[in-house]
């Protein structure tokens, strides 16, 4: 069942932004290179092109080791592979190819142990895999020119809630408390709808915004928020349809606004104080974008020094307000600088915004808090955390 706990809302704020530090990941041969994913500790997996062959290798780095390969398992035919989510454990997930080009779920445990998990139906190709609390990977994959769900989880395929067990559809995003997010059709792809899954019952279908015709969930945070993305209904006026980034919450949709003169936008990721990256596009020209109360804005206008060059793609956002993205010639990880504990929402002002995630994440820490709402990280969001925002208010 979905619960979904209000905001107490005192009174509006000004629109306050952090500036960013951009560390760039090294890459080793000049090639192709994508961050795909970064957790709570700034580990950052993805992938590279061999320095030898123009295959993906995958890369774990973090900033006191660097870059380090991910090894790919001998003997199964497999000529690359990408990672894609990395846990706070240190669990990556993400796919590994053989020559056919199609992706194979492949998870690297934190025990040292690598297996590669070779799905069932013609062509099987794997999309998306998300990891769980709990260590269970969800996902979904096409195979016989259909979409299907999954749930792995020690070594066995869980059954699927009622909706995908009957209908096709998958798994794109999942929080910390086991709550996902996707998508689930009928008879075509092309009619996708987006869903919510609390882990145990049902899944729950969402109506699609206006004027839209079908959608996904991408991401979805403690609260139950999903990010997700639509494409538009043809018309006259739009007679090439583009797709929009949107946030759901409490059965109504709030539209990313796009970046002034883009035409269409795209989501990446999403962390538990409502921050969205993604990018917005027009022909050829996609820019990364950092969303967060409404406001769009221009990823790169962000980085401190001033930073000439144009980041084209956003990745994954952690609970940090970390993000991972790169230009044309290089992986960054962005850090906001100047947070403090209080700044709760990491927008580098201690305001009633922050008092507003402490009322509603109030009482003791559970899956659907916000962690940086126990400012001082006692297991409890109560007077004392409330007083840590009062304590550091931004005038």
């Amino acid at each position: 069942m979905l619960l979904l706990i209000g905001t107490l809302s005192i009174s509006a704020s000004a629109f306050a932004q952090c500036q960013y530090e951009a560390f760039a990941i090294p890459e080793t041969c000049n090639g192709g290179w994508t961050p795909w994913g970064v957790n709570d500790y700034s580990t950052v997996v993805g992938l590279q092109a061999g320095c030898s062959s123009a295959n993906w290798k995958p890369f774990v780095w973090t900033a006191e080791t660097g870059t380090n390969y991910l090894p790919i398992p001998p003997g199964q035919g497999l000529v690359e592979a990408t990672g894609v989510r990395v846990a706070n454990d240190g669990t990556i997930v993400g796919y590994a190819k053989k020559s056919d080009s199609l992706n194979n779920l492949i998870i690297w445990r934190p025990d040292g142990t690598v297996k590669v998990y070779f799905m069932e139906g013609t062509d099987p190709n794997v999309n998306q895999p998300a990891i769980r609390f709990d260590g269970a990977i969800l996902g979904e994959f096409s195979a016989d020119g259909l979409l299907h769900a999954f749930i792995l989880k020690d070594d066995e395929f869980l059954p699927l809630p009622a909706l995908l067990a009957r209908e096709h559809g998958g798994f794109q995003g999942v929080n910390r408390s086991g709550w996902a997010t996707g998508r689930h059709y009928v008879n075509s792809v092309l009619e996708d709808h987006p869903i919510f899954w609390d882990g145990e019952s049902d899944a729950i279908p969402l109506d699609l915004p206006a004027g839209y015709s079908r959608g996904y969930g991408v991401d979805i945070d403690c609260f139950g928020r999903i990010a997700g993305r639509f494409r538009q209904l043809p018309s006259r006026r739009v007679p090439i349809p583009a797709w929009h980034a949107y946030v759901w919450e409490v059965g109504s949709y709030s539209m990313v606004p796009l970046l002034p003169g883009f035409t269409s936008s795209n989501i990446s990721g999403m962390n538990d104080v409502g921050q969205v990256v993604g990018e917005c596009s027009k022909p050829l020209s996609p820019r990364a974008y950092l969303y967060q109360y409404g406001t769009t804005t221009l990823l790169s206008s962000l980085i401190t020094p001033a930073f000439s060059d144009i980041l084209t793609g956003t990745y994954d956002i952690n609970e940090l307000g970390e993000i991972t993205t790169k230009t044309a010639s290089q992986m960054y990880l962005l850090r906001p600088i100047g947070v403090v504990p209080a700044d709760v929402d990491i927008n580098c002002r201690v305001d009633v915004n922050d008092i507003n995630y402490v009322l509603r994440c109030w009482g003791p820490v559970g899956p659907t808090t916000a962690l940086r709402a126990d400012v001082n990280g006692d297991g409890l969001v109560d007077a004392a955390d409330l007083a840590e925002v009062l304590g550091a208010w931004t005038p």
